[in-house]
């Protein structure tokens, strides 16, 4: 059995810039406990199966496949940048990335063919896992709408479970998904701690209680 922890550190730019925030660890672990029971309700399998306290979810143990799949709302990120796009540019379509997760190589940008070339998933896994990650944008776009809140872009990660199936097997926080106030346009997430906006313990919190 594997545990999910929620720490209060938090970092950004591949580790060079690193703080503790306070509670951000307990609030973390309330939305994406939230977030794994809306996506069961939606019949989207995943890894999670009960809290443990309040920083902690147990789940289920699984083989990662070594792939982060990303889905954009908007023109943003390391995408806006890589274009010269304007941030925060609407978008008529979720943008999808798919990265193969080597540090040695820098996690590069791939695509389905790559990763079935390399042979880090067949072609019907990686079909499933990227109708998964469509599955969970559209439920979590109106899940955040209802609290008044804008999903801009999140990153998911599956794995096979003890049975063999494809298991959701990473957590949507803050940390993992840009998270905007629908009415103000203020991010909520960890660009906060990104781009020196201060507030960021309220603005985790403020999301956990919204939902």
């Amino acid at each position: 059995m594997a545990k999910l922890h929620f720490s209060d550190e938090v970092s950004a730019f591949g580790g060079i810039k690193k703080a503790r925030i306070k509670d951000k660890g307990k609030n973390a672990c309330t939305i994406a406990r939230k977030v794994f029971e809306v996506l069961a309700e939606e019949g989207i399998p995943s890894w999670y199966e009960a809290p443990e306290g309040e920083r902690d979810l147990r789940c289920k143990d699984v083989c990662p496949f070594p792939l982060q799949f990303i889905v954009r709302n908007r023109m943003v990120g390391n995408l806006a940048m890589l274009l010269c796009q304007e941030t925060g540019k609407i978008v008529a379509s979720p943008l999808h990335e798919m990265r193969y997760l080597s540090e040695e190589l820098c996690n590069p940008m791939i695509n389905a063919d790559y990763a079935a070339a390399l042979g880090i998933a067949s072609p019907e896994e990686l079909s499933a896992m990227q109708q998964m990650t469509d599955r969970c944008n559209s439920i979590l776009k109106a899940f955040f709408h209802k609290a008044g809140i804008e999903l801009v872009d999140m990153k998911l990660q599956f794995g096979k479970g003890p049975d063999g199936g494809i298991l959701l097997c990473s957590s949507i926080t803050p940390d993992t998904a840009r998270l905007w106030d629908e009415q103000s346009g203020k991010p909520l997430d960890k660009d906060r701690f990104r781009q020196d906006l201060g507030e960021i313990a309220s603005s985790y919190k403020e999301i956990a209680d919204r939902i």
